[in-house]
């Protein structure tokens, strides 16, 4: 994930990372390392200046699309996918939403890390749903002790 320029501000802060390098050797050139990344650029940082670093990163990482980490836990993955099959099916969605440009960047915004299962993944999926209901409808009449059905007819 590219840096912010927050995170630039902070780096750069005093007593952040760069400013304690340069204490430590003042004209040196020195490699900035956030947590995330290193700058494979060497920046010189004698005057205790922010620009030069605030330039670099407006033209070379400003406009980078954050790699943001994959979901690591399975289960997270199947709670989010489950949730997305019980909105297409409570909702009566279509299978394409998954495809809609502006659904995907409401999940992008929700859960930048999710990554939406395609139409041909969420079919086998219903029809999954499907027979789990259908199992489940089947043993509460095998448990029932009445049941009743009812019509109501309208003569005129």
């Amino acid at each position: 994930m590219a840096a912010s320029v927050s995170e630039f501000y902070w780096l750069m802060a005093p007593g952040g990372v760069a400013d304690r390098a340069v204490q430590q050797a003042p004209f040196q050139k020195t490699n900035i390392v956030s947590g995330r990344r290193r700058t494979s650029a060497e920046l010189s940082y004698l005057n205790k200046s922010t620009s030069s670093m605030l330039r670099h990163y407006r033209a070379k990482h400003e406009n980078e699309v954050p790699d943001t980490p994959r979901i690591n836990s399975a289960s997270r993955k199947q709670m989010l996918d489950e949730a997305l099959l019980n909105f297409i099916l409570m909702d009566c969605q279509p299978l394409s939403i998954v495809e809609s440009e502006g659904f995907k960047e409401l999940v992008q915004v929700l859960e930048p890390s999710y990554v939406l299962p395609t139409r041909k993944t969420i079919k086998p999926m219903v029809a999954k749903k499907y027979e789990e209901e259908r199992e489940r409808v089947k043993m509460e009449v095998q448990q029932a002790v009445a049941i009743t059905f009812g019509t109501i007819l309208m003569l005129k």
